[in-house]
């Protein structure tokens, strides 16, 4: 921070540099300049030399000098380019160090005696009118490494100069190649007797001011510094060369002001002043600048417009030997009547209530970009006396270069900064501002307007009451009545159409607006949001209840939305019913700027042709439908496809998503995805069709019942309803009981007679395919009593080695219908090798009811299966019911 103006006004002062400093160099305006490879360390009391060597050691540095009175030392730095602010702060984290620093480079400050000077926040602001620090061009500063100009030439092309103000006289141009009065054009430039310059409103050879707007730019550019009179000028001495081509009311004519352009380079100005224009593009005076090898310093322009769309002329002309200028005001913002676009103006500079000398001996403050472009020019000055030998492009991109970044200036500047004289001269290069362009403008001009008004009570709509640019602005209000005044509460949305940021960094939302309320902030709320979601939900990222009945210019960073599609809501909500007697909200001029980010590779499309499937032939007519679909397919880039379908070259559609018929078989299908830039990517997927598959039948299972009623019959419940098809649906059933047909439900209730009856269930599938299903049922006559019933309560199988052979043996337990074991059973059975037969064996129960049944030994290989199933057991007096059988029939694997 600098000393306030009273304490450094008119002496030389050094600049004390604190602990705190170090800070600065990053969150300043980074001016401080520090020996590169020096740094100051003090250690705490009671460290050690042993432990400071270490310490040093360990950074990378070395004593180069002890202050024994302050007990700090001057280190050396080792190693290129080490950052000393993060050296600084590495040493501050160790307990052991009191402070460290850099070793700062201290300067004398130039301070002038000019009694005004300390009006001129442009040149050194400290707050004297309200404003913020250091919002300046950094004279006294840049006066520390040069202040005099006079060896440059600068011509103001103007209204003309009072060459007689005592503030400007001693920095006047006089033309040495003429004699004053002899009536002769002695230098043969055309002019007669140009002494002082010329006036070409006129046609004469006295360029004096008869409007005053000449003189006032003239003193902002060298005004004579630390004379002990009025003001200073950016430089304190300079060579002004007045060429008046502007008339008493401010006007005057192209052809003019290219002879002036053309005499200014003729007589050897380096540079020129032009605070003036209009939107007239001119090619003359597009091709008389171009073809001047002269820096022209051009106003941008104070009709708070939008150059880019509306250029303003010289200041928008692309040519590299024009530096455009907007002007500021004393808090670094865009002052409200500038012109402004990222394209067409370069930079800002102060211009809102200048103070400067006018004719006859006096000062006025004024406003304009007229005012902001001789601020550059003063800089411009300064440089080409600094550095005699640059050429005009190298004291522009010095200026431009340097400029202390602003974030009211971001996106309606190229640079997005405000001149910095001391920062030029020293040749520093700014932090790399962003290179912005206009995503979204809108200017309410159009006739099909794209923003919708949303909310019952809304009162948006589209005014010519008050506007920033040409004559519609959007306005929350009653334009007959100025007011919002309804006799109820109302409230209403202006949302703007789809931004798209997704290729954008740095966004930047910028617009005018003329706003006057309800002073209470529970009432009246304006307020902008920005959704992501196409509108289902805002965040508010602004607010304000005032613009001091001006029409104001926004800037707003919303960086954090870069990569999205975005859209904006300006809102306004008057709460209540009541007060609400004020003008409303006008919106104008709306834009989003950004830095679109770098094109990306051409990237392929990727195809998904899908998983593919197996599908049954279900109506067995050997051809199956299947859809295909390649929706899944994508361009990285967003880029439309095509679609085609193929198999062995064989195309077979170009859609999407499309169904075809295919023949049983394996089928490979490629898919081919191709963008708009030619680019394809391929998938496979298969389709296999099967043939049709029989139905799966369940009829149930072997069963024995009693005729209870002793009639000789029993109806048994037949269920085939467990049946059913893998690829179809099952169309009929069929019944049969032997060659007899019991019925053609799922479901059947039938009566069977006493004795055994063997059961089929055919069922057929809508393809034609057929299943069928026996089963026992046995109905017994319910006279047998238990104990004269036998049957099979166990069985057992198994396999016993005897050398390189096997031997199998079946152990089956007979009870009677009371589970009691019954002895001299004779039990029949079979063995099957693999399904074979083996042979066929009898036996008879033991005590224990148990028959072992063995085969022979047999030559087996591993794998094969040995099976026992029994046929039969006989006994007199006993009846075998086999429906009572636990099993009948047992298999093992020969390992």
């Amino acid at each position: 921070m600098r000393p306030s103006f009273q304490l450094m006004y008119g002496v030389l002062v050094l600049l004390c540099m604190t602990s705190t400093a170090s800070a600065s160099i990053q969150a300043g305006h980074q001016n401080l300049r520090f020996v590169q490879d020096e740094i100051i360390v003090k250690y705490t009391s009671g460290t050690s030399r042993n432990e400071i060597n270490s310490i040093n050691q360990l950074h990378q540095t070395s004593v180069l000098s002890e202050n024994r009175k302050g007990r700090f030392m001057k280190l050396k730095v080792h190693g290129q380019g080490r950052s000393i602010d993060k050296l600084v702060q590495q040493y501050r984290r160790d307990r052991r160090v009191e402070y460290a620093e850099p070793n700062y480079i201290v300067h004398a400050a130039m301070f002038p005696n000019d009694p005004y000077f300390h009006e001129s926040w442009g040149l050194f602001n400290n707050g004297q009118t309200g404003g913020t620090t250091e919002a300046d061009i950094f004279a006294p500063e840049s006066w520390d490494v040069r202040s005099d100009a006079s060896a440059v030439i600068v011509a103001v092309i103007d209204s003309g100069v009072d060459y007689t103000h005592p503030d400007l006289a001693p920095n006047m141009w006089t033309n040495d190649g003429e004699i004053a009065g002899n009536g002769i054009d002695d230098d043969n430039n055309g002019f007669v007797d140009d002494i002082r310059g010329w006036d070409f409103a006129n046609g004469d050879n006295d360029p004096y001011d008869d409007h005053s707007h000449g003189t006032h730019v003239a003193g902002i550019i060298a005004a004579a510094g630390n004379n002990g009179t009025g003001s200073a000028g950016v430089c304190w001495s300079a060579s002004i060369m007045p060429l008046k081509f502007l008339d008493a009311t401010g006007n005057g004519t192209v052809t003019d002001a290219i002879e002036a352009i053309q005499y200014a380079v003729q007589k050897g100005a380096q540079l020129s002043n032009n605070s003036w224009g209009s939107e007239g593009f001119s090619q003359a005076l597009k091709e008389a600048i171009g073809a001047a090898d002269h820096l022209v310093i051009a106003a941008a322009g104070n009709s708070s417009s939008f150059t880019d769309i509306t250029p303003f002329y010289p200041a928008a002309y692309d040519l590299p030997n024009i530096i455009s200028t907007a002007a500021t005001d004393h808090n670094d913002n865009l002052a409200a009547f500038s012109n402004y676009g990222p394209s067409t103006v370069h930079l800002g500079a102060p211009g809102v209530d200048i103070l400067s000398t006018t004719p006859n001996e006096s000062y006025e403050h004024m406003s304009g970009t007229s005012m902001a472009a001789p601020h550059v020019t003063g800089v411009a000055a300064l440089l080409m006396a600094e550095f005699p030998a640059s050429t005009i492009i190298t004291v522009k991109d010095r200026i431009l270069n340097a400029v202390s970044p602003a974030i009211g200036l971001r996106g309606r500047v190229a640079t997005g900064g405000r001149l910095n004289g001391y920062d030029a001269l020293l040749g520093k290069v700014s932090l790399e501002q962003p290179e912005l362009t206009t995503i979204f403008y809108d200017d309410f001009e159009q006739e099909n307007d794209p923003w919708t008004v949303q909310g019952e009570t809304a009162l948006w709509h589209l005014s010519g009451t008050r506007y920033s640019s040409i004559s519609t602005s959007w306005h929350y209000g009653i334009d007959n009545t100025l007011n919002y005044d309804t006799g109820a509460a109302n409230e209403g949305y202006l949302i703007s159409p789809p931004i798209d940021l997704t290729t954008v960094t740095f966004s930047t939302l910028l617009f005018n607006h003329y706003l006057e309320t309800e002073d209470d902030p529970n009432f009246d709320k304006a307020f902008v949001a920005i959704s992501t979601d196409d509108g289902a939900s805002f965040t508010e990222i602004f607010t304000s209840r005032s613009t001091d009945n001006i029409m104001a210019q926004e800037t707003l960073d919303i960086a954090a939305y870069d990569g999205e599609i975005i859209r904006l809501r300006f809102s306004f909500d008057t709460v209540d019913k009541m007060y609400n007697d004020f003008e409303g909200w006008y919106i104008d001029d709306v834009s989003v700027i950004g830095q679109p980010a770098a094109p990306l590779p051409s990237l392929p499309p990727t195809a998904d042709a899908g998983t593919g499937d197996t599908l049954s032939d279900a109506d067995g007519d050997s051809f199956e439908l299947y859809t295909l679909d390649g929706s899944a397919s994508m361009d990285p880039e967003g880029f439309p496809l095509s679609y085609l379908w193929t198999e062995d070259q064989r195309v077979l559609g170009t859609a999407e998503v499309f169904t075809g018929s295919f023949s049983i078989g394996e089928h490979s299908i490629t898919l081919t995805v191709t963008d708009n830039e030619g680019m394809s990517a391929t998938d496979e997927v298969t389709v296999t069709v099967v043939a049709n598959q029989p139905p799966v039948v369940d009829g149930g299972n072997d069963r024995s019942i009693d005729d209870e009623d002793g009639d000789g019959a029993e109806t048994v419940l037949l269920n085939g309803s467990a049946s059913s098809d893998p690829d179809g649906q099952i169309i009929s059933y069929l019944w049969q009981d032997g060659e007899t047909i019991l019925g053609t439900a799922a479901t059947l209730a039938v009566p069977l007679s006493i004795g055994e009856h063997v059961i089929t269930l055919t069922v057929e599938d809508n393809g034609g395919a057929t299943g069928a299903d026996t089963f026992i049922v046995t109905v017994n006559d319910a006279s047998i009593a238990p104990d004269a019933r036998m049957h099979i309560a166990d069985m057992d199988l198994l396999l016993m080695k005897r050398g390189s052979s096997y031997l199998g043996k079946s152990l089956v337990t007979v009870t009677d219908g009371n589970g009691m074991p019954l002895k001299g059973v004779s039990v029949s059975g079979r063995w099957e090798l693999n399904a074979s037969l083996l042979m066929v064996v009898t036996k008879g129960t033991d005590k224990n009811g148990v028959a072992v049944l063995e085969s022979r030994k047999i030559s087996v290989n591993s794998g094969d299966t040995l099976a026992f199933a029994v046929e039969n057991l006989t006994l007199d007096g006993m009846t075998y019911i086999p429906a009572d059988n636990a099993e009948s029939s047992d298999s093992t694997h020969i390992p």
